[in-house]
């Protein structure tokens, strides 16, 4: 009798043991708070715009589709103008859009006036549409599109960060301020935060930080969606994809019949709604014998949005491929080829509204974005960080019905079903 309490007692320790070994294993995320970011948090430790009342009944501006749009496939079109056009691309021109808008606000003078052309709105507008486009933005467990914003600064006696920009940043974009070292801790600190607001998609975007990188805002975009009508098995069969390279890869095709069709002078389009069709996949495939590339080089937002104010209801026949894809794009040259010149170079930028180092203005480094997304039967996963560094100066039925077949390379977006606007758009040359 005692040899059996004995092992029941042994059991219990060992098995105590053991929780305590599977809790201590769990990857915790650990940011330190500063007193300025607890300022800023509301009881729930969720940072909150505190703008939100004073848009609440806010109706967008009138441009301001056309303004997204645009700043879209601009920075689409600029992109595949200056990487390798035979690499599939993922961007997120949405994360791009929220990361220069909290840089915008800390510029000024011509710095100022030229990140507004390329954006095309001037903070003064740009702040209240883009916080009331976020709380308008739906987001559930079937179909959740989430946004999150932080600024990073140097903990030094040199760099002066303005408060009023920290408080305008997290007036309208609850964007999370962390003063830190900027040592092996902060990287850490940093890589956790997207890592957290990307649902673990994106678990890394820095591995050091030299001595003169001063601020780093940045803005993470998650998205998870399933489909709105679910796949069966007898809709799922392999097939051949040919690459760009005209090469042959046998992949998963998801077949179904969907009944949005869009078209535009260069390509023919499905959407396929996710479930609330709150948001949407669109896949775009290339009329003739154009390439999708040369299809994302020419492609504008007053087109796409023709095109998707003009969808029509009719059966489309499509397959889609199941893939997976991640992006590392260095968008620093691409925004200086869209007109944003005086931000990168350090004897004109002109950031004194954000803050100064030993006095004298900061300047924008760079900017990069880190992309991922994977489709399959389920629905979609895709997640985006954007980061900026800032330095010192030293269907109805149909006869004829269309077919959509996604097995060469094509454009693809995840759009906002209630506006056209895009959140990612990316162009697959293999699988």
């Amino acid at each position: 009798m005692k040899k059996k309490r004995i092992l029941s007692v042994c059991c219990l320790l060992l098995a105590a043991v053991l929780l305590l070994l599977s809790v201590s294993c769990k990857k915790q995320i650990v940011i330190d708070e500063t007193d300025l970011l607890k300022n800023y948090l509301g009881e729930s430790g969720v940072a909150k715009p505190l703008k939100a009342e004073t848009v609440k009944d806010l109706e967008l501006p009138a441009n301001f589709n056309q303004t997204m749009a645009q700043f879209a496939f601009s920075l689409l079109n600029h992109t595949f103008a200056s990487t390798n056009p035979d690499e599939n691309r993922l961007l997120s021109p949405l994360s791009a859009m929220y990361c220069l808008a909290l840089i915008v606000n800390g510029a000024g003078e011509e710095t100022r006036a030229q990140m507004s052309d390329v954006l095309g709105m001037a903070p003064e507008e740009l702040n209240p549409a883009l916080l009331a486009y976020t709380l308008g933005l739906s987001s559930n467990e079937d179909a959740k599109m989430e946004l999150a914003n932080s600024v990073w600064f140097r903990n030094t006696p040199s760099l002066k960060v303005n408060e009023s920009f920290l408080q305008t940043i997290a007036d309208w974009y609850a964007a999370q301020a962390y003063a830190a070292d900027f040592d092996k801790d902060t990287v850490k600190n940093i890589n956790a935060w997207c890592e957290k607001y990307t649902d673990g998609m994106i678990k890394k975007i820095i591995d050091e930080m030299d001595t003169a990188s001063m601020l780093y805002l940045i803005n993470a975009l998650v998205f998870d969606g399933k489909w709105e009508k679910e796949y069966e098995d007898s809709q799922i069969e392999k097939g051949q994809f040919t690459t760009a390279k005209g090469e042959k890869q046998t992949v998963t095709y998801l077949y179904s019949n969907e009944s949005v069709y869009l078209e535009g002078a260069n390509f023919d389009g499905v959407v396929k709604y996710y479930k609330g069709e709150k948001y949407a996949f669109v896949g775009l495939l290339p009329k003739g014998d154009a390439s999708a590339v040369s299809l994302a080089r020419s492609l504008t937002g007053e087109e796409w949005l023709a095109a998707w104010e003009n969808r029509s209801r009719e059966v489309v026949k499509t397959k889609i491929p199941e893939f997976k894809t991640e992006s590392f794009t260095k968008l620093t040259d691409i925004l200086r080829d869209m007109g944003m010149t005086n931000a990168f170079n350090p004897s004109v930028a002109n950031f004194l509204p954000m803050g100064t180092y030993g006095g004298e203005s900061l300047y924008l480094s760079d900017v990069f974005q880190k992309t991922y997304l994977e489709l399959d039967r389920s629905g979609t996963k895709a997640a985006a960080v954007t980061w900026g560094i800032m330095k010192a100066n030293s269907a109805a039925p149909s006869e004829n019905p269309k077919e959509i077949y996604l097995d060469r390379p094509f454009v693809y977006l995840i759009v906002d079903a209630q506006t056209g606007i895009p959140s990612f758009i990316g162009v697959t040359q293999s699988i």
